[in-house]
């Protein structure tokens, strides 16, 4: 260990007979609990009449989007576009004729509380939509900033430690950082975190954020 210590110490010598450089690399993570839902409310009708079509359809729609907007703030609420397609019949040795028309648009409720989305959920039935549900779960910005920062000094901390535990074996002191980079757990760059989802789920109900930190450090003889 003393031989393979001294080598790493050769390596990392600078141009100043002075100074030396030391490297160290430590990581963090954490498990967190998805807390962010959301639901989808998908709307369709079919009519023969194109134009009273659309006016059922959006006085439909516009019922739970007023709806919506005095229960949650606009920017939790989004909607995919309007879908107008004809409905077709095939004849035997004829062409295909038009018979109706099918009209549908899906739309979003997100940044949901937990509390929040079991709340909702059993208000969606009185819209008459032709289906609805949960669209997904994840753990929220502000969940995963906050851990993100305690990640971050928690695995500063680690290479704090090493590089110390390094300079004392060597006989180095006033460490200075020269340098930092920032990893993924798979140790590209530059994200700062790799969220991963627990396998053989669609909505996960925990994540894992993981941050790594390699340092170089300034040192000179005690």
């Amino acid at each position: 260990v003393t031989f393979l210590l001294a080598i790493f110490l050769m390596a990392s010598l600078s141009a100043c007979k002075n100074e030396a450089s030391l490297h160290t690399q430590a990581s963090a993570k954490q498990e967190l609990v998805a807390d962010e839902y959301a639901v989808f409310v998908g709307f369709k009708l079919k009519g023969a009449d194109q134009k009273k079509l659309m006016a059922d359809f959006l006085k439909k729609t516009e019922t739970f989007v007023t709806w919506a907007h005095q229960e949650y703030s606009e920017d939790q609420l989004s909607a995919d576009n309007i879908n107008l397609q004809p409905v077709y019949e095939y004849p035997k040795h004829k062409p295909r004729e038009v018979v109706a028309y099918q009209v549908s648009q899906r739309l979003k409720i997100s940044a949901l509380s937990f509390e929040q989305y079991n709340t909702l959920l059993p208000e969606l039935p009185r819209f008459n939509a032709q289906s609805f549900g949960q669209e997904g779960i994840k753990v929220s910005e502000q969940q995963a900033s906050l851990t993100r920062i305690k990640l971050v000094s928690d695995a500063f901390a680690k290479n704090q430690q090493k590089a110390s535990h390094l300079a004392q074996l060597s006989g180095l002191c006033k460490l200075k950082v020269l340098e930092v980079k920032e990893f993924d757990q798979d140790g590209r760059q530059p994200r700062m975190m790799s969220m991963q989802a627990k396998a053989g789920s669609q909505a996960p109900s925990k994540q894992t954020l993981s941050v790594r930190l390699d340092i170089k450090w300034w040192a000179e003889p005690c």
